[in-house]
């Protein structure tokens, strides 16, 4: 219900931004926006497209406020999830993982968790 009523439209090539206090929504908008969450009523369309079967590719970007890995991910997982971000082919995603392990030096330890990598 956090977004009950809300109506809106941005024009094309309209800069827009949400402001607001903690618990208005803004956040719960942009993921239902971008197809990260699901809403329970309604719709949403970016791009022309319904938010949640759109495939928007590399048009849009989201960087959230307080962006972090989960601690339980692996190095490996992180890369491989970054690889699906990317839709790169699942066949390139071994060799590009394995290259990014080796750049940092972290290839013996690709499948430790992120806390206990430092």
């Amino acid at each position: 219900m956090a977004l009950a009523g809300l109506t809106m439209t941005v024009p094309r090539g309209e800069v827009f931004g949400f402001l607001g206090p903690n618990g208005a929504g803004k956040t719960t908008a942009v993921k239902l926006l971008l197809g990260l969450s699901k809403p329970t009523a309604g719709e949403g369309r970016v791009l022309g497209r319904l938010s949640v079967t759109s495939n928007r590719g590399r048009r849009i970007g989201y960087l959230p406020e307080l962006f972090r890995y989960q601690g339980w991910m692996s190095a490996r997982e992180v890369l491989a999830l970054h690889c699906e971000l990317a839709r790169l082919p699942r066949p390139q995603w071994e060799p590009e993982i394995r290259a990014a392990l080796e750049l940092v030096g972290l290839t013996d330890r690709a499948r430790q968790s992120d806390r206990n990598l430092l």
